[in-house]
């Protein structure tokens, strides 16, 4: 019997789905690797969330964890120490976990820097 959800009709999932559980980066040298191989700076966009979504979505599919991140202007100039035209209000980053430390990427670019250290 289906479930009824805002009108929808949802079958019941019959098997078990298992989800694949993510990896964090061993250390930035592997990090670093991955973006060097991958090619997602060249992809034909004007907007800097597909750029950042498409590098999450390529690092998902490698069992590795890449967080989609908006930022504000101010931020990433601050984080980053480069300016973005006046003309755009956000700017969208990646975030990794590499050891005990968080790194932005910046997915136009591959540039990535540490943002923090956890504990």
């Amino acid at each position: 019997m289906p479930i009824i959800i805002n009108q929808m009709e949802i079958e019941k999932i019959k098997e078990p789905v298992y989800l694949r559980a993510l990896s964090d980066w061993v250390n930035s040298d592997e990090l670093k690797s991955f973006l060097k191989a991958d090619d997602t700076e060249s992809l034909k966009s004007n907007d800097c969330d597909d750029f950042a979504l498409q590098l999450r979505d390529r690092a998902e599919a490698i069992g590795k964890n890449i967080e989609f991140v908006p930022v504000t202007v101010a931020e990433y100039e601050e984080w980053s120490g480069q300016r973005i035209p006046e003309t755009i209000n956000q700017h969208a980053l990646n975030l990794a976990r590499v050891g005990n430390y968080m790194w932005y990427i910046d997915p136009l670019t591959d540039k990535c820097w540490q943002a923090f250290k956890l504990d």
